[in-house]
């Protein structure tokens, strides 16, 4: 009777036992399924932007970026661009740009646009707005040196019109002359600046040479009044430079008298010279006498003069 209930009661304890067991494989069996993560969910994870991971954009999406969007820089400050301060002040250069055009202060204008630019550096009515006014400044600058160069060839300065002509290129035909003359002319005028700086060598035979080449080329073209002028002014003065003045030289008979430029002229009592204008050094040998030397210079249009050679001066 004992063993049947000891028996009875052994067995309501295993089965409690049991039961409990399974209760608490079962609490832990769910656990366990609430606490996977889904495949949906598994899916989002990995579609999910990974920051460390991301590719670096190619070339060609960076040039996209470009030409669609800001740069990385300037979305980097939007409070400069995109405040309604910056925005207003945006709008109120672009009002300014437009009337300073109306007005024709086209410089005024660029310096308005670019400050615009500054606040929105991609604003299409702001980049094409500083393409008008630039080609417009270019046009004008373009109108100007027309205008200088046409006033150019009325004043008959050929030679800085030759240089503005340089400048137009075929442009210049626009003003009419013939550009071939207007280079030929410029030449002339530089020759002749060039032998009127020092008078003195026109007495010199090179100077003659330059001079009659210089009056072929003008036969054969139309020089205006002003070159025309110049070269009177160049004949007259090479014609002073090269009328002979007369010099009277004295000397001992004993003194071998020389002149340079020139050539020996012996010994003499007295000698009448005809030179022309220039500088000249008269020399005076003698053996056992110191030389003689005296620089003279003659002028055109000088009056006859003496001058006294001798080596009388011993040692």
């Amino acid at each position: 009777m004992d063993l049947c209930l000891r028996s009875v009661i052994g067995f309501r304890q295993i089965t409690v036992i049991s039961r409990t067991v399974v209760v608490v494989f079962f609490i832990a069996t769910c656990l366990s399924v609430l606490g996977q993560p889904t495949s949906d969910d598994n899916e989002s994870d990995d579609n999910e932007p990974q920051t460390s991971d991301q590719p670096t954009p190619s070339s060609s999406d960076k040039t996209s970026e470009i030409a669609e969007a800001p740069s990385q820089a300037d979305s980097a400050k939007p409070a400069v661009r995109n405040s309604p301060q910056a925005r207003a002040e945006f709008r109120s250069l672009m009002t300014a740009v437009h009337q300073e055009i109306d007005k024709n202060n086209w410089l005024a204008a660029q310096k308005l646009i670019e400050k615009a630019l500054s606040i929105d550096p991609t604003s299409v009515a702001a980049l094409e707005l500083r393409q008008h006014i630039f080609e417009h400044l270019v046009a004008l600058d373009f109108e100007q040196t027309l205008k200088s160069f046409s006033e150019l060839i009325e004043k008959e300065a050929w030679v800085a019109a030759s240089e503005l002509a340089k400048l137009l290129g075929d442009s210049a035909k626009q003003v009419g002359p013939d550009l071939q003359r207007v280079a030929t002319l410029a030449t002339i005028e530089k020759d002749i600046a060039t032998l009127m700086q020092v008078p003195s060598l026109l007495s010199k035979k090179s100077s003659a040479n330059e001079i009659e080449r210089i009056m072929r080329i003008v036969n054969t073209i139309d020089t205006g009044d002003r070159i025309a002028q110049q070269l009177a002014i160049l004949k007259q003065e090479h014609m002073r430079w090269t009328t002979p003045v007369n010099i009277t030289l004295v000397s001992d008979n004993k003194t071998e008298v020389l002149i340079r430029p020139g050539q020996p002229l012996g010994s003499f009592g007295t000698r009448h010279l005809e030179l022309m204008p220039g500088d000249y050094v008269l020399f005076g040998r003698r053996q056992g006498y110191r030389e003689f030397r005296q620089s003279i210079s003659l002028q055109p249009g000088d009056l006859p003069a003496t001058f006294v050679v001798k080596a009388n001066k011993t040692f």
